[in-house]
Order: C-alpha cells, then structure tokens, then sequence
C-alpha cells in the first residue's frame, strides 16, 4: 500500500495499469451502450413495422441513401 508522497516501486506502472483500465472501461462502457441503442431501434422498427427514424447526422443520411440504392433487402422470416 502507498502512502501519500510515496514513490511505487515500479516507476510509471500506475500510469500503465490506469491507461488499461481506462481503455477497457471506456470501450466497455461505449460497446454497451452501442449494443442498448441498437437493440432499442430494433424492437421499435419491429413495433412500427417500419423505420421511422429521423436521421440527422450527415454520415448516416448518406449511408442510408447508399444501403436504400445499393442494399439488398432481407427475406422475411
């Protein structure tokens, strides 16, 4: 156990234990939550019967229009 003000015996080891717990819970954290709203949009296009988002973000609207001009649709069931 360290004190305040002392130095750890391994010299930068908490910097590297922190940047790799940091990272984990970091991507942890953003793949769950990625993982929730995919979910969520799912069960809402399966409610709807459709998708009745409204996209904002200019990556997506163009993906969407590529995926609508481009994509093959799924087979039902």
């Amino acid at each position: 156990m360290l004190s305040i003000g002392e130095e750890p015996s391994f010299p930068g080891i908490i910097h590297a234990v922190w940047r790799s717990y940091r990272s984990y819970w970091f991507t942890e954290n953003i793949f769950r939550e990625d993982k929730d709203i995919v979910e969520y949009e799912q069960r809402a296009y399966d409610a709807q019967g459709s998708d009745w988002n409204n996209e904002v973000f200019p990556p997506i609207r163009d993906l969407r229009a590529v995926l609508a001009r481009c994509g093959v649709p799924m087979k039902p069931g």
